[in-house]
């Protein structure tokens, strides 16, 4: 449990990291330097504490009204700092007073009520993850919610910490207030956007707390006799609450209504449908729906085609070359055996109008793959309807990776995704073994990405001593042991300035800040980090938010080991770090182009968080449970979003019409600047 909780914090942590880097810009104005003088010059601090904690206390005002004083007076770094002591002590304050005042005669009300006493014995054994649950509710009131706090058995330890989980939205009232009249539109935008961020955040917590209420009342229920007078109440609540019932509190516990709710709901065919293992050909269904899904995502690819930056280079080199020379053809250091392929198929085997569908078919092909390894896998967190829908969902909606969408270049992404997944996964026999060898070894041949993979693999194999396992690592080593002789030519490094800070940096912007928060303008993110390196202002948030984040995860998925989770979690930190440390040579260019590298971490940790929200009990399910709802919400709210250069561009029909008409004409492809020269006569 020790664990567990300190995960839990770490994880909070680095999401509050999230937050405050969003602001950060602001605090190299002046504005902290500015405040401390305030500080020292005045002894309106003192005042303001007070105050601050009277409204704690009392609630008479908004606590965030309180927090958004205090940054328009302070600034940032110290209005959270006050807020934040002010608002800790303010909660220790409520609820010493109830404990000490009301509890005792609490205890004696219980002595008579056996299963409410057993209720009141489960809060306080899992505690702090009720109070967590309900201070980022924002229906619950902050002073009301400590007085009733206090009247539980729930400790003082455990109180104060799921007390923490309200800094967050507390950071995000003083940011208000101290960027009001400080910044323009724009910043207030962002700033009203992590407001909302939060808000839903609160929202899904305050479903969970009244499930987790519920499973704690059911659990109570069934530890003790049942008394008359308690099953009456129990009755009375099982029915639709009218205005009769809702006043009737006394000492049972009003949430008894919401348990009854509940358990009503999860007892419902349609909730019983999604926990229920779907069938072979559902699962069909299911891969189509996710095929359409990607499509949707990018609907002039869909329904017009393009011809994507350098697959013209591979079409005009697969024209020029002999079949055999453009197959094993090298571009950009390494062979990409799948593009050289499609480049192979759109130069002789449509007509040059119909190549625009080669790229998207072959990406489709490659997206499809992933998705059908997750269905036919037997691990046991993907076995129930919502689990695969779930998962697919998060394949379809990774935030800004329209990058890899649909073309013949990047396939080698998703065959690193699916080396990742029979990493991770149970080694099959048979033709699915054969079938999962040969998309290890196209993926070595495709890219680097899969090859950073070998050693987990080498590792796996000794610590299972399976030969299916040694046999994968062997096909996957003669793979890159190809591509490293007779293909390899490493590429001149841009600037050879990289260093952890790049790195976290990279990492920060790309599993943090837009999976979490789905932010749009990733351009201005980017130019902020790496205007910090270049200015050498350290942004100690950055890395003290990554670092506690994937302490976090590698907690929560501690107790899987040597399961599925593990190797997973392994197989994204693998592939990003290696990934970004060779990104655009390794410079802070990479922070700034580094979206299709993020794209197999993005997915594992992702599938990571699945995989948590499948245990049957504990710290890491309900973690897991949030991170996966949050994380599709901001998904399928951001669909479009970052896909306009992606979605848009020449109409290829009518590039090739003229040039039939003009023999002279160099035809446009995607992305503005990419272009198809048919007059060409040497290979690029």
């Amino acid at each position: 449990m020790a664990i567990t909780r300190v995960s839990a914090l770490l994880f909070l942590v680095g999401l509050s990291g999230v937050a405050a880097v969003m602001l950060w810009p602001g605090l190299h104005d002046g504005s902290v330097s500015l405040a401390l003088s305030r500080l020292n010059e005045t002894g309106g601090v003192l005042l303001f504490l007070a105050a601050f904690i009277v409204i704690v206390v009392a609630g008479i005002l908004p606590a965030s009204l309180a927090g958004a004083s205090a940054g328009a007076l302070w600034g940032i770094g110290p209005g959270f700092a006050l807020s934040t002591g002010a608002t800790l002590a303010g909660a220790a304050i409520a609820f010493w007073l109830t404990r000490s005042l009301a509890r005792p005669s609490m205890e004696q009300r219980l002595s008579n009520r056996p299963r409410l006493a057993e209720v009141d014995k489960l809060l306080a054994r899992d505690g702090w993850k009720l109070v967590l649950l309900l201070r980022v509710s924002p229906v619950m009131p902050f002073a009301p919610t400590s007085y009733a706090l206090g009247l539980t058995s729930i400790g003082f330890r455990d109180y104060m910490i799921g007390t923490l989980a309200s800094l967050p939205a507390l950071l995000g009232y003083v940011a208000t207030g101290a960027f009001a009249g400080e910044i323009g539109r724009a910043a207030s935008d962002e700033v009203a956007y992590l407001r909302l961020a939060w808000l839903g955040m609160g929202v899904i917590a305050t479903l969970l707390a009244t499930v987790h209420v519920g499973r704690l009342v059911r659990r109570a229920l069934a530890a003790v006799e049942p008394d008359a007078e308690v099953a009456a109440d129990i009755l009375m609540h099982t029915s639709l609450p009218n205005r009769h019932s809702m006043a009737k509190t006394d000492d049972k516990f009003s949430f008894l209504s919401a348990s009854a709710l509940v358990r009503r709901a999860l007892s419902h065919p349609a909730a019983v449908w999604w926990r229920v293992r779907p069938g072979r050909n559902e699962r069909v269904i299911w891969l189509i729906v996710f095929l359409l899904l990607v499509l949707a995502r990018l609907p002039n690819v869909a329904l017009h085609g393009r011809v994507w930056a350098e697959e013209a280079i591979f079409l005009g080199n697969a024209l020029l070359l002999p079949w055999w020379q453009a197959l094993f053809h090298s571009y950009g250091g390494y062979l990409n055996i799948v593009a050289n392929m499609a480049g192979l198929v759109a130069a002789h085997a449509v007509p040059l109008e119909e190549v625009r569908w080669v790229g998207m078919v072959t990406g489709l092909v490659f997206q499809g793959l992933t998705g059908a390894l997750l269905l036919s896998s037997s691990v046991d967190w993907l076995r129930r309807r919502w689990q695969i829908v779930a998962a697919l969902s998060l394949l379809a909606t990774a935030h800004l990776m329209q990058e890899v969408w649909l073309n013949s270049l990047h396939p080698q992404f998703h065959l690193t995704l699916c080396a990742a997944l029979i990493l991770a996964m149970p080694a099959r026999g048979r033709w699915m073994g054969t079938f999962q060898l040969a998309i290890l070894a196209l993926g070595a041949l495709s890219g680097p990405t899969t090859w950073f993979l070998t050693p987990l693999f080498a590792a796996r194999a000794l610590l299972d001593r399976s030969p299916a396992r040694a046999l994968q690592t062997a096909v996957l080593g003669v793979a890159v042991l190809i591509q490293v002789v007779w293909f390899l030519q490493p590429a001149p490094k841009v600037d050879t300035t990289f260093d952890a800070a790049i790195l976290s940096y990279i990492f920060f912007k790309n599993h943090l800040l837009l999976p979490w928060l789905g932010i749009r303008d990733e351009v201005r993110v980017a130019a902020i980090l790496v205007n910090a390196i270049q200015t050498g202002n350290v942004l100690y948030w950055v890395g003290a938010s990554t670092i506690a984040y994937v302490a976090a995860m590698a907690l929560l998925v501690k107790a899987w080991r040597p399961g599925t989770l593990t190797w997973m979690f392994a197989a994204a930190l693998v592939v990003g770090i290696l990934s970004y440390a060779n990104a655009r040579g390794g410079s802070v260019m990479a922070i700034e182009a580094s979206n299709r590298y993020s794209y197999v971490p993005h997915i594992l940790f992702a599938l990571v968080f699945l995989g948590l929200a499948g245990q049957k009990r504990g710290v890491p399910r309900w973690v897991g449970r949030i991170a996966v709802i949050w994380l599709l919400a901001i998904g399928f709210v951001e669909f479009e979003a970052g896909a306009a250069g992606f979605n848009r561009g020449p109409a290829w029909t009518g590039e090739v019409a003229q040039w039939r008409q003009d023999p002279g004409y160099v035809l446009r492809a995607w992305p503005d600047g990419w272009v198809f020269d048919p007059n060409a006569r040497t290979p690029r």
